[in-house]
């Protein structure tokens, strides 16, 4: 009968010292690089309410007689603004220039390069009511794809966009 060869006492010894090397080995290894934050759906609509806030404030600049009609929606849009921030846990963006009914000379059209002053009611409420139904429709868009618990918030802001795009129409 053939007896295999056992290991020596060093060949034990030297396996049982390089064991907790391969440990301290796998532990320095490079570092992986951070995974990239998701963006929020939300980020993309709280920009789009905020460009629609400040093309009310250009309306009621320019013509400050619509300012009885268009100020209340405003100030609509901006508690959408903050309700979207909330939702994301981020501040709110501050307004360029807030609303003025005294047609003061800064014109918030500079702060905005898309916002042009409108040349008057019929084509300013026209371009706000559209611009109202189109963000409508992309905040109406998220509601199934967004957690659940941010359905009352989407549902609610389709709702108020629906209803101010009625009110300008």
């Amino acid at each position: 009968m053939i007896v295999p060869p056992t290991p020596s006492r060093r060949a034990v010894l030297a396996a049982a010292c390089a064991v907790p090397l391969l440990g301290v080995a796998a532990c320095t290894a490079a570092p992986r690089p951070p995974e990239p934050t998701p963006v929020d759906p939300l980020a993309d609509v709280l920009d789009r309410h905020a460009a629609l806030r400040e093309q009310y404030d250009v309306a009621i600049t320019a013509l400050p007689q619509t300012a009885p009609r268009l100020q209340p929606l405003r100030d609509n849009i901006n508690e959408h603004i903050a309700a979207l921030a909330a939702a994301q846990g981020v501040a709110p963006p501050s307004s360029s220039a807030p609303a003025s009914t005294s047609g003061a000379s800064g014109s918030s059209a500079a702060a905005s390069p898309t916002a042009a002053p409108p040349a008057d009611e019929p084509t300013a409420l026209a371009a706000l009511a559209a611009a109202e139904t189109d963000l409508g429709s992309v905040v109406s868009a998220l509601v199934s794809s967004e957690p659940t618990e941010r359905a009352p918030l989407l549902g609610s802001i389709t709702a108020a966009h629906a209803c101010h795009a009625a009110a300008l129409a």
